[in-house]
């Protein structure tokens, strides 16, 4: 059984995509035909967690459970796993900017980190609030 369906957003085409925090699953739902599809992240306790679209139509997902973000090609709902450098890390809140960067909050450490997906490059800043301060 499905365990804590989590965030849930539209895409551009009106596609339902929604993570699974507890079944570490990410999921599309078609309004149009009521089929639902389901893929299992790779990442054990992956959590996935916030989801969001970029200006491709990729689907970028958070994870809140292991150090890593997933992106979603739309059309076969295969992932890839960006592995985040920092042990404890956990994400459960991303956005992508204009330019197409992936900026997450490392809510684990504390920190608030951005990943470019075109050389693959993290960075991340402490939080001013220190180690503990969740953002």
């Amino acid at each position: 059984m499905w365990k804590d369906p989590h965030t849930l957003i539209f895409d551009r085409q009106g596609i339902a995509w929604f993570t699974l925090q507890l079944s570490n699953m990410i999921g599309r739902l078609d309004p149009a035909t009521g089929a639902i599809k389901l893929v299992t992240t790779k990442a054990p306790d992956a959590k996935p967690y916030g989801i969001k679209e970029d200006a491709s139509g990729a689907l970028w997902v958070a994870c809140n459970g292991a150090p890593c973000l997933y992106k979603v090609d739309a059309a076969t709902m295969e992932l890839t796993e960006v592995k985040l450098p920092l042990a404890g890390t956990t994400v459960r809140r991303l956005d992508i900017a204009a330019d197409g960067m992936i900026w997450y909050v490392n809510s684990g450490m504390g920190r608030l980190g951005r990943y470019n997906p075109q050389p693959g490059e993290i960075k991340e800043w402490a939080s001013p609030s220190g180690p503990k301060s969740h953002p």
